[in-house]
């Protein structure tokens, strides 16, 4: 009998830590669908994708004092406290027939691929922010 891979929260935390706010996306669809609770998957993968970019643009703005953690704990502590209460608990995980744990490489491999995906995201949304920041100053200010 073959089990459904799922994460305990502290696997999405870590996860999430590691891959960024599309990772905490993706574990938290993940589960969410091996649970059988495809409108909260719909739901999560909406309002994550609203979220990152409106954390992105907000990140444009922040001063660099704040730094990478400030900005980790806004999605982490989410995606740790969401798997926790709506999805598994890893006493569940391992007393359960039908569900085991996702591998901590392949949870390691997504993290990486998300990592350098909101990356990409990032640095393309800044172009696009500066370039509609001088367009606007060209128009109203020349």
């Amino acid at each position: 009998m073959t089990t459904k891979k799922v994460l305990s929260p502290v696997q999405v935390a870590v996860g999430s830590f590691w891959g960024g706010p599309l990772a905490a996306i993706y574990f938290l669809k993940h589960n969410f669908q091996s649970k059988g609770m495809e409108r909260e998957a719909d739901k999560t993968f909406f309002i994550g994708l609203v979220l990152v970019l409106i954390f992105g643009a907000a990140a444009a703005f922040l001063p660099e004092s704040a730094g990478g953690a400030t900005f980790a704990v806004v999605y982490v502590v989410p995606a740790f406290y969401i798997a926790q209460n709506m999805q598994f608990k890893k006493e569940f995980i391992q007393e359960s027939e039908e569900y085991s744990f996702f591998s901590n490489w392949k949870i390691f491999g997504i993290g990486f691929i998300t990592l350098a995906a909101v990356l990409i995201l990032f640095i393309v949304e800044a172009f696009v922010i500066e370039m509609l920041v001088n367009i606007f100053l060209a128009y109203f200010y020349a």
